[in-house]
């Protein structure tokens, strides 16, 4: 079974989440990839990258390597599953 905690990226410009102990999500269970995936500056906004592991990201339903990411699109993997806030001035 996975488990994901929550974070604030900040101003980091990479995000890693999976099963290495540095990642800033971790993710648990033995299907998954130390570094499963990324969430990359991309602009002003982000963009989610599958990086290694059996598990399929999925982005809104649909399986995706790589993707930008839009206020509100919900992606998962491992039996974890995120929502995209993008930040708003003020």
């Amino acid at each position: 079974a996975a488990a994901a905690g929550s974070t604030s990226q900040g101003s980091e410009a990479t995000l890693d989440i999976g099963r290495h102990a540095g990642a800033g999500i971790q993710l648990r269970g033995w299907l998954v990839a130390p570094i499963q995936l990324q969430i990359v500056r991309d602009g002003p906004g982000h963009r989610v990258r599958h990086i290694a592991g059996l598990r399929k990201l999925r982005l809104n339903g649909k399986v995706v390597r790589d993707a930008k990411l839009a206020d509100g699109d919900r992606f998962e993997v491992a039996g974890a599953s995120f929502q995209y806030v993008a930040s708003r001035p003020g």
